[in-house]
Order: C-alpha cells, then structure tokens, then sequence
C-alpha cells in the first residue's frame, strides 16, 4: 500500500493552487469599483460592515479623515497601496457602527502572498496564501469597539476567504487583547511579535534637541564630521529631496547605495522597482517625501528615506555603502535628518518598529508595538500556526541564550557581515 501523504504535504499542494484573479487586480489598478466580495452591511445600527470595493472606501473619507492615527493608516496612503501593490487582490476594511454611524474602522487589504517565516535573519521556505494584512486602526480602541471588528475577521476566516490575518499595532492595546483572547486556541497567536519602536521628541531648536543627545554620541559625530571634512576636503554634501521631479536622478544613485547594504544581503529594505517609484512619486506629491543622501568625494556613501506627516517623520528606509564605514556615514546623516526637522517644525521622529543601537541613541523615549497574527480554523490555517510558533519559540529561546552570553549584537554584526559579502 501506499504511504499516506503528509497533511503538510497536502497543504503545500493546496496552496500553490491558488491563482491571483487577474480582472480584480486590473480593475484595483485602474482605481474603479471591481470586486469578488460585497459588502456586508450590518443588520441594525449597531454592528460591523466589510468595505472590499475601492468606491465604498471613498464613501467613507469624511469619516476616516475625521479619526487620527498612524500615516500607514492615512486613507490616501492606504488607497495608494492597494492601487500599486502587485499582491493585493482588494480592499478589506471593517466598520464598526454604534447607533448607525461609524465608530471605529480597521483598514486592510486581503493579498495574495508567503507568509514570512525567520529564523534570525534567515528566511524560511513558506506555502502561499490568501492574507488579511491590516495597516491602521482608525477610531477609539475601547473593547465596545474592538470586540465585533475582531468578530467579523475571525467570521471572514471561517468562511475561508483568508487563511491568516495580521494587525500591527501598539502592546496591549484594545485591538491587540480582542485579537488574542477571542480566537479559538488553534487560530489564536501564541507568541506575537514584539519590538520596540524608539522616537525622539523634539523639543526646541536644533541646538535644544543636539544638546540633549549623550556625550558620547556628540562627541562621535563632532569627530566624524571633522574626519569627513578633511578627507574629502570639503568636497561632502547632505542633501534633501523632496519634490516629484528629483526622483528621476537621486533613485538610481539610492539603488547605487542599497544594494551594496546588507539590508539588500538580506532581502529586504529599498528596491528600486515600478512599486517603489510610484509610493516615491505619491508621497512627493503629497509633499510628505524626505530623501536624505549624504556624498562623499562626490559619490552617494549613503540614504536615509522617510515622510513627514501630521508633524511626524517616519522612517522607511536606509542604507549606506560598506566602503564608507570608518566614517560613520549613517550616523552623520541621522543628524543631519534631525536638524532638517528641526526647521521644518516635526514635532517627533518616529525611527520604526525594530531595535537599532542608532534608534536607542538617537531617541528619547519608545514604545512596544506588536504584530499579531489570527488564523483559519482550517487545515493550512492551523499548520501556518503551528509553523510560526514553533519558529517564534526558536528564535525567542536562541535569542536569550545569545543575550545572556553576550553574543547576540557579535551574532548580528556576523550576519550583517556574511550578507554584504
């Protein structure tokens, strides 16, 4: 007889069954009302809708413009996504109504993608699969409003229109408890991600925000600085883009940058391709766009990306050219980004979620922020679970091992090492 297949096997199968339709993705890319899902209205004036067309989603901008929230949840920043990204298959935002007008929102997208499984920067093979990738929680996150949102998602994912979702968002949050203790044990996230996310506060001027920084850190880029000037004998700039038309030249001098960084080593961070441009393009439209690139000997050494919105600057990408190390080049280029805010009126420099050692030098205060995961109660759901737990739990027990012996930031530098080589 033969030997029975693995269910692993067979979900394996499944999944690389499933085929992007390709109508709804060129009717997303157009930007009119085309989708497989309708929306689902609530029966009374208390309860959640599904928003899955581009249209509903207009329909609620005076609402959702009306809630405050991360630049990632912005609707314009949200409907420029799901227009460009080549994985999202249509929108997916759930309502919530509270005597018939919308209380609370949580904004995603349903994609066609793998999910990412790592072991420390080590990327595992994945199965694909249908994904709900939220990006913002617009409204207040009281448990009247967060309950029935992650109702609705886990109702989405019995029908099995997804086979996972993840929510980014703050630790212990209103969304953050519903999404761990409503679902079944199964579909529930076990060990959800969790990172520190470092921002500096800006008060003052730039001599104000400067001073406070250690003497440490003052002393390194007075130093650097003075060995950047003499080297290069005053031929180093640090310049700002910030509109649609410099995009055409200072791109392909970024890309010139990334992909001699480690990030590239690792897949991931800045890739110039048609998607990148076109969020470029947008944001410079917008006028939120901060390029920063710092040349040494008349050559890009090293770029910092990042928006300002709402009086915030939010990180995205960096990078800089290994050869330059000796000058600290992604370190000078912090401070010139921050003085460049300074004018600018930014009330906070958000340096995104992950620890760096120049995000805790450079900030001031911080905040855990999670990533948190629900799956189907079906067979690629649960096995999708299963693999990230038990992936999670390797990297958790590696990491403190690491840490107690005091070779975790060794490890890193390694790894860092191998992946610009």
């Amino acid at each position: 007889m033969a030997p029975r297949n693995s269910l692993l096997d067979a979900v394996k199968r499944c999944a690389d069954d499933h085929q992007e339709p390709t109508a709804a993705r060129s009717a997303i890319s157009r930007g009119d009302v085309a989708s497989h899902a309708s929306s689902t209205a609530a029966n009374d004036s208390n309860g959640t809708r599904i928003i899955t067309t581009i249209g509903d989603v207009e329909q609620l901008r005076s609402v959702w413009t009306s809630f405050e929230g991360h630049r990632d949840g912005d609707i314009d920043f949200y409907l420029e996504f799901i227009r460009s990204s080549s994985n999202t298959l249509r929108p997916h935002v759930i309502v919530f109504y509270r005597d018939g007008e919308p209380a609370a929102l949580l904004a995603g997208r349903l994609d066609l993608n793998r999910i990412d499984h790592r072991l420390g920067y080590i990327r595992l093979p994945s199965v694909r699969s249908r994904a709900l990738m939220f990006m913002g929680f617009r409204g207040e996150q009281t448990q009247a409003n967060c309950t029935p949102i992650v109702e609705s998602l886990l109702e989405t994912l019995r029908t099995g229109d997804a086979d996972y979702a993840q929510i980014p968002t703050i630790h212990d949050s209103g969304i953050y408890r519903a999404a761990l203790q409503l679902p079944s044990f199964v579909c529930r996230d076990h060990l959800p991600e969790l990172s520190q996310n470092y921002i500096l506060r800006i008060s003052g001027d730039f001599e104000q925000v400067y001073g406070q920084l250690s003497s440490n850190l003052r002393e390194q880029i007075k130093r650097k600085k003075k060995k950047i000037q003499a080297d290069f004998k005053g031929n180093a700039k640090f310049i700002c883009y910030t509109q649609p038309d410099d995009l055409e030249s200072v791109v392909p001098q970024i890309e010139e940058v990334a992909r001699k960084s480690y990030q590239r080593g690792l897949a991931v961070g800045f890739n110039d391709n048609v998607a990148m441009r076109r969020r470029l393009a947008f944001c410079a439209a917008r006028g939120w766009l901060r390029i920063f690139v710092a040349y040494l000997g008349g050559r890009p050494a090293g770029f910092s990306i990042g928006t300002v919105c709402n009086k915030t600057y939010t990180s995205d990408f960096l990078g800089y050219d290994p050869q330059y190390r000796d000058y600290s080049v992604g370190t000078v280029l912090q401070s010139a980004l921050i003085e460049k805010c300074c004018e600018d009126g930014v009330h906070v420099i958000d340096f995104s979620a992950g620890y760096a050692d120049y995000k805790k030098r450079f900030g001031n205060d911080s905040m855990t922020v999670a990533r948190v995961y629900v799956f189907a109660p079906k067979a690629k759901g649960i096995y999708l679970n299963g693999v990230k737990t038990v992936t999670a739990s390797l990297n958790k027990t590696a990491k403190y091992i690491l840490a107690s012996g005091g070779l975790l930031s060794k490890m890193k530098k390694t790894l860092r090492s191998r992946a610009w080589s």
